[in-house]
């Protein structure tokens, strides 16, 4: 009877074992599964981009084919006037002993620094906030748009990437509009290429930094140092200039007027 007591409990040990065993193995699989539903869904992702910008190509070959050449020659004059980098600029009034009196703002309330005056941090910043291989690219980042769709597929539409370069937000700020359409979009690539076959990357990043919008109707480093500190760019600390490089990525979001909150959150 003992014996056969026994067996009987090494039996329902084994059941039960095996249970457990049969339990750990159906939900191993029911990850792996998940696994793979996760890597086909952004391969197919991967796919629908290169598809997408294969199908875009074809649509601007063959609707503007004829306007793509001349798109290149005026980029190619669009960029050669420095001077667009450092349009409407805001003047200084002073008085006879040398004293500021007032100044007078353009379209935009904007002071133009050049290269060596900006600070080592503020173009520090910008490039890994904005665009990490700005100085690999050649103005357009494809690799970064392929990235910006997975990470939106990733997050079911929410975007937390953006795809294009500081040089395309140069070409897109200084000479086009926000609008939303192929063509511009189009323009603004053969923008960013001649901006890159004619000026070096210091000189884009200083035309970049002079021409952001920090809100407020402040345009480029030093109007927002004067508007929010009324201090210049060199003379505030490294927390300062890290406060201010958190307002371009949302001018909006990152308000320090309205969001102060939101400012220091992406600043730390």
């Amino acid at each position: 009877m003992a014996s056969n007591k026994g067996m009987a409990s090494s039996k329902a040990r084994t059941k039960k074992s095996s249970s457990k065993t049969t339990k750990k193995s159906s939900k191993k699989n029911r990850n792996s599964a998940a696994k793979q539903l996760r890597k086909k869904r952004i391969k197919t992702g991967v796919k629908l981009v290169i598809a997408g910008t294969l199908l875009v190509c074809l649509f601007v070959i063959l609707k503007y084919g004829s306007v793509v050449m001349r798109y290149k020659d005026y980029a190619k004059e669009l960029v050669a006037d420095r001077d667009s980098f450092k349009s409407s600029l805001t003047t200084l009034v002073y008085d006879s002993e040398g004293e500021q009196i007032f100044n007078l703002c353009a379209e935009k309330d904007s002071y133009y620094l050049e290269s060596d005056e900006i600070p080592y941090l503020v173009k520090r910043t910008f490039v890994i906030s904005e665009d990490r291989k700005f100085y690999e690219h050649k103005g357009v980042d494809f690799k970064a748009i392929t990235r910006a769709f997975v990470a939106l597929v990733k997050k079911n539409g929410e975007v937390t990437q953006g795809g294009r370069t500081i040089t395309q937000q140069l070409a897109r700020n200084i000479f086009l509009s926000h609008e939303v359409s192929v063509e511009r979009k189009v323009k603004e690539m053969f923008i960013a290429t001649e901006l890159e076959n004619t000026y070096t990357k210091d000189e884009i990043l200083e035309f970049y930094i002079n021409n952001i919008y920090f809100g407020n109707g402040f345009y480029g480093i030093e109007a927002a140092s004067m508007g929010y500190f009324n201090k210049t760019v060199t003379e505030l600390t490294n927390s300062e200039m890290l406060f201010l490089c958190a307002i371009p990525n949302n001018p909006t979001k990152y308000d320090p007027i309205e969001n102060m909150e939101h400012t220091i959150n992406r600043r730390n």
